[in-house]
């Protein structure tokens, strides 16, 4: 049976959810970014991507090795576009779109995925 009770600094179980509660504060304890509630191991919870503008180009074989595209392994034999990404190195393809995002990082993401993540920009035009 779920513990009702609602004491300043409480943990509390209700329904299968842990949530932190600080009533004297109104702050999370131990919390997250996401708020005063924290989920068990494997729970699907949905979420909106935030809106964050980022540069990209699409690289094709012509353009060779630019914006952090590189042919591995180096050599004549069996290259292929790579880029090295945070977690590791991915392979690119013709028609990628190459990402800079929020922190500098570099990653590839295939055309159909990118039209349906990403719309244009129109840049502020300084006077």
């Amino acid at each position: 049976m779920p513990d009702s009770r609602e004491t300043a600094g409480q943990d509390h179980v209700e329904y299968g959810i842990q949530r932190k509660h600080n009533l004297l504060s109104g702050n999370t304890r131990g919390g997250n970014e996401f708020g005063d509630w924290a989920w068990g191991a494997g729970e699907r919870i949905k979420f909106r991507k935030k809106p964050v503008v980022v540069e990209a180009f699409q690289w094709f074989p012509h353009m060779g090795e630019v914006g952090g595209v590189v042919y591995w392994p180096p050599g004549e034999i069996g290259r292929k576009p790579v880029i090295r990404t945070i977690e590791a190195c991915q392979d690119v393809t013709a028609g990628d779109w190459i990402i800079t995002g929020v922190q500098g990082e570099r990653y590839p993401c295939k055309p159909d995925i990118f039209a349906a993540t990403y719309e244009p920009v129109e840049e502020a035009v300084s006077a």
